[in-house]
């Protein structure tokens, strides 16, 4: 081999910067803004922007759900304490049947007892 060709050899392997082993002395790479845009940056703002609306749609029709839910619940809370009140004024009446009735048993086994001693 000739002088010629060694150098070129010696230039070429300088250059080849991914055959180099020891320790990278290169500055580090820093942040870069570019008037550019990727097709893959707009498919991801894209697919983040749709899974947003998604997230909010299905929250909202959960939301209308539990609404209807919670006013029907309040009618039937409403409709359950009528049909309570009417039971208990129910109960109040008969309970008062029994009273008057057992107040005339007591009557009459009270007469009954005195006018058995009194004969």
């Amino acid at each position: 081999m000739n002088s010629a060709e060694e150098a070129i050899k010696k230039n070429h392997s300088l250059d080849n910067s991914n055959d180099y082993i020891g320790i990278d002395r290169r500055e580090p790479e820093r942040w870069r803004v570019k008037k550019e845009i990727s097709i893959t940056s707009i498919i991801a703002l894209l697919s983040a922007g749709l899974s947003i609306v998604y997230a909010y749609s299905t929250l909202d029709k959960r939301l209308s759900i539990l609404e209807v839910a919670q006013v029907s619940s309040a009618q039937a809370d409403k409709n359950q304490q009528a049909d309570l009140s009417k039971f208990q004024d129910r109960m109040n009446v008969v309970l008062d049947s029994i009273n008057v009735k057992l107040d005339r048993i007591i009557e009459h086994n009270s007469s009954y007892s005195n006018g058995n001693r009194d004969k």
